[in-house]
């Protein structure tokens, strides 16, 4: 069978996030989503601070007091006892000042759309050869730089596009979040309509010997 590549799934001005160690354990990365959502730091989760949905906060919220403890969070109940290293503790902190400078462009994006920008946004997008397809949010400010400059501009630069809009879905779908199985069915779904008609085999279903239903 012959790959066609007939599809591009493009990442639009996407901002740099602080990267996780790659040998970061699944607890420590358990622990540190905890303590980013701890705010106020008092050791357990309000409803104010969760920023998943209700429905996922009573599900941890187990014994239903209106807080989610480090053990209803899959934690020890006693955080651990030592130095976080200076990189983790930005990762753990989001220090407002980097998120002040990394969220500028974002935040007024026009101030950065200059004439050099403009020109360099011009040369990628005059490199795509293939169709565009667009899954966005609705809900980040990064959708103001994308829907209003830079699908614009690929639009302008003749290339075929097409944007899908996810009410009250946040960047990357997930952010923090536990995604919901329906809208991953909507959202592959949207996917199979945009690219099979695009493609030159006829697309078949993987033999049941190579994947569990589990």
């Amino acid at each position: 069978m012959t790959l066609v590549r007939s599809v591009s799934l493009v990442l639009l001005f996407t901002v740099p996030v602080l990267a996780q160690d790659a040998n970061e354990s699944r607890e420590q990365r358990r622990e540190r989503n905890f303590t980013q959502r701890d705010t106020n730091k008092d050791g357990r989760i309000s409803r104010e601070e969760f920023s998943g949905n209700a429905a996922n906060f009573d599900r941890r919220d187990s014994n239903k007091d209106g807080f989610i403890s480090r053990e209803e969070f899959g934690l020890n109940p006693t955080p651990p006892e030592r130095e976080y290293t200076e990189e983790e503790q930005r990762m753990l902190t989001k220090p407002s000042a980097d998120q002040a400078v990394r969220y500028e462009p974002i935040n007024d994006p026009a101030k950065f759309w200059t004439p050099a920008i403009v020109a360099k946004v011009q040369g990628k997008v005059s490199r795509f050869q293939t169709p565009l397809l667009v899954l966005h949010g609705d809900v980040h400010p990064l959708k103001h730089v994308n829907m209003d400059y830079i699908i614009p501009a690929i639009r302008d630069g003749g290339k075929t596009i097409e944007v899908k809009i996810y009410p009250g879905k946040d960047h990357g779908f997930y952010w923090g979040r536990r995604v919901d199985e329906a809208f991953v069915v909507a959202m592959i779904e949207d996917i199979h309509s945009f690219a099979v008609p695009l493609l030159k085999t006829k697309p078949v279903l993987m033999d049941q010997k190579f994947y569990s239903k589990k």
